[in-house]
């Protein structure tokens, strides 16, 4: 018959178990979770909590596990888990007092709750007495994927204009109509200089009425507009040529672009002799 502190002790294990398993389902990121857990008695009563964290697809879950406690186990395990799969073995062969730390990341790949896990498993005991007894304290983060950089151009777009690239490097900005604004009926190419401080100014304005009474591929290269220092084109192919300079490298800048909108744009330079 067992003694009375024995049977003490295995009810003191069993509420654990149970205590951790109704608190276990706690629902945080970026939380501390603190515990106890004890295996056994036996090889075969494990003892976990488990605690769902909400995170999206790109979010990384970095937990650290701090533990200590005591084993008179053959042979004590530490595990950890996301999702039940796959399953980290932290340490074994914990005999007597342990202590350590142990952190890992996780990216989920659906968005949803993330079960992370933590278990003391009590191995090849010998005896109904042997119990491995832990405290854990889990630290959960979840980090957010970068957003992604701010477009300079939001207000522009909204207003149903687009920029033809490239051309950061020109004193120029080339605005052909966004998708939206040609779905609604938008037919242009506006051209703004821009000042020394980069502030663009209307320069030159090629309307609808204008684009639309140009044939579909001329008999030959067509100049639609020209203000010195820019000069627009429609091309024998259909295709739209832009040519801005020469500027002060010398050059004639040359953008052509397929339609408007563009679909596909390129360029090259002309060296003026």
């Amino acid at each position: 018959m067992l003694k009375l502190h024995v049977w003490f002790r295995i009810a003191a294990t069993i509420i654990v178990i149970l205590v951790n398993l109704v608190i276990g389902f706690e629902s945080a990121a970026g939380a501390v979770y603190s515990g106890n857990l004890s295996s056994g008695p036996g090889a075969n009563n494990p003892s976990s909590a488990t605690y769902q964290i909400p995170a999206l697809v790109g979010d990384t879950l970095n937990v650290t596990l701090d533990y200590s406690g005591d084993n008179n186990c053959g042979d004590g395990w530490i595990i950890v888990s996301f999702n039940r799969s796959p399953t980290y073995a932290i340490m074994g062969g914990l005999v007597g007092s342990f202590s350590g730390t142990a952190s890992y990341s996780y990216t989920p790949y659906v968005d949803g709750d993330v079960a992370v896990m933590v278990q003391a498993q009590c191995r090849h005991a010998t005896s109904i007495m042997q119990v491995m007894a832990m405290t854990y304290t889990l630290t959960v983060t979840v980090n957010n994927p970068p957003p992604p950089d701010e477009n300079p151009y939001a207000a522009e777009e909204a207003a149903g204009l687009q920029r033809l690239p490239p051309g950061s490097e020109l004193p120029v900005v080339i605005y052909t109509p966004t998708s939206a604004a040609a779905a609604n009926g938008d037919l242009f190419i506006d051209i703004w200089q821009l000042d020394e401080h980069g502030v663009g100014l209307p320069f030159l304005y090629i309307s609808e009425d204008e684009l639309l009474g140009l044939p579909e591929f001329p008999v030959e290269n067509i100049l639609i507009a020209s203000d010195g220092l820019v000069s627009v084109y429609k091309l024998r192919t259909g295709e739209y040529q832009v040519n801005i300079g020469p500027l002060a490298d010398g050059k004639i800048h040359v953008r052509i672009f397929d339609d408007i909108p563009p679909t596909h744009v390129y360029g090259y330079t002309l060296e003026v002799e």
